[in-house]
């Protein structure tokens, strides 16, 4: 049940990220927070190679070739031409229908160390090329050369999800990146997902933003959340224990008669019969 008390629009910007919000929001008894992500906006900079996807390991008969490719955005031919230009011709990479594939004279094989394995279309495992008719390895999956989901979360909340059927990490919610690299993102959600607060006051709100890889995005954003004032009623069978609870500490049944009241000597000085 809702509270009578209007409910708050908090907006945070990168400025305002983690610092003190314009007003404590403290809570009366039975009260509790139901909080809601209302908006984000976000230029979309968000690199598809980054640093925990930018590895790319061949074995092949002259030795190891290790290859760290720089954090930026990539599209697949550019991806292609790079790797094209560090290899050198000892392998060629080739992009065709959205797909990469690797020839060389030599057999080779790409390692399961290389962490640009969804990139480029690779498997979890060690490929090793097939003589056909040069050595090729053609890859097993379409490559994916896109972020899919920026992931908030809040760093002073614990929360208790309403819907039990979400994923219960430390995720408040997943936006879809629906907009071309170097373009604006607006995500406003077409259904608004509630959590229910533990938390009894609230001074400061600090987002986290992530994306697929887990690396934090530190761009420009706005996010404007809503708090609702709701009323939880109490489990009626914990209040009825710690009641029990309650009354025996008050009353020790040796020291009272049938009617429930505590015997006293009918004397001065105070004392319990036992």
């Amino acid at each position: 049940m809702y509270s009578n008390r209007q409910s708050t629009y908090i907006a945070i910007n990168q400025d305002t990220n983690g610092k003190n919000i314009g007003f404590p929001i403290t809570l009366k008894p039975l009260e509790k927070i139901n909080l809601s992500f209302q908006s984000l906006r976000i230029n979309n900079l968000i690199p598809n190679i980054t640093k925990r996807n930018n590895k790319l390991n061949f074995h092949t008969l002259l030795g190891d070739i290790n290859i760290t490719i720089p954090v930026k955005y990539y599209d697949a031919k550019q991806l292609r031409d790079y790797l094209n230009k560090i290899l050198n011709g000892i392998i060629t990479v080739v992009y065709e229908d959205y797909q990469f594939s690797f020839v060389s004279t030599a057999p080779f094989s790409i390692l399961d160390t290389s962490t640009c394995k969804r990139v480029l279309g690779l498997s979890n495992d060690t490929q090793e090329a097939s003589l056909y008719p040069a050595y090729t390895l053609i890859t097993p999956s379409k490559c994916d050369m896109n972020q899919h989901y920026i992931r908030m979360k809040i760093k002073e909340l614990n929360i208790t999800y309403i819907e039990p059927s979400l994923n219960r990490d430390n995720t408040l919610i997943k936006i879809p990146i629906h907009s071309m690299y170097g373009t604006g993102l607006f995500y406003e959600p077409s259904v608004i997902k509630s959590f229910l607060l533990q938390k009894t006051n609230i001074r400061t709100i600090t987002l986290i933003l992530s994306d697929d890889y887990g690396n934090i995005i530190n761009d420009h954003f706005e996010c404007v959340l809503r708090l609702e004032y709701v009323y939880v009623q109490p489990d009626q069978q914990l209040i009825e224990e710690k009641a029990e609870i309650e009354q025996s500490l008050i009353i020790d049944p040796r020291f009272t008669h049938y009617d429930g009241e505590v015997k006293r000597t009918t004397g001065g000085g105070g004392g319990f019969i036992l």
